[in-house]
């Protein structure tokens, strides 16, 4: 069970799905650099479409400069530690490891799974709702 509901729960979740957002997008300017190599490849010409590979990088831009104000500012109750950035040295041995994550990765998806994270410093639980009455 949760230690506690985070007080910026929001911004927790926020910065979760902004990650995904980010990757996304990353995702969506390679598919689309290696399609349109491929396509020159066959046809012999460029079909270079500048602004959507622009609107693309600028996305991925826009959305990690965002997420990276999130992430600074969120902070763990407990300790005071930043919550989504991972630090070098040791680690909470309570602290959570999804599919042989690094800590950062595992917070992100258990955010997005559970809506609870565990800090990776001190090992507290926090939920980034408030739990539901069923």
């Amino acid at each position: 069970m949760a230690d506690s509901v985070h007080p910026q729960a929001t911004r927790v979740v926020i910065a979760a799905w902004l990650v995904v957002l980010a990757w996304g997008c990353s995702l969506a300017f390679l598919i689309l650099q290696f399609a349109l190599a491929h396509f020159q490849a066959l046809n012999g010409t460029w079909p270079f479409v500048a602004s959507v590979t622009i609107a693309l990088l600028v996305a991925v831009v826009a959305l990690g400069l965002t997420y990276v104000a999130l992430a600074v500012s969120i902070r763990c109750q407990s300790c005071g530690k930043r919550l989504f950035v991972e630090m070098r040295g040791e680690k909470r041995p309570r602290a959570s490891r999804v599919w042989g994550m690094d800590h950062w990765a595992s917070a992100i998806v258990n955010v997005l799974r559970q809506g609870q994270c565990t800090c990776m410093y001190c090992g507290s639980v926090r939920c980034a709702h408030e739990p539901r009455a069923i």
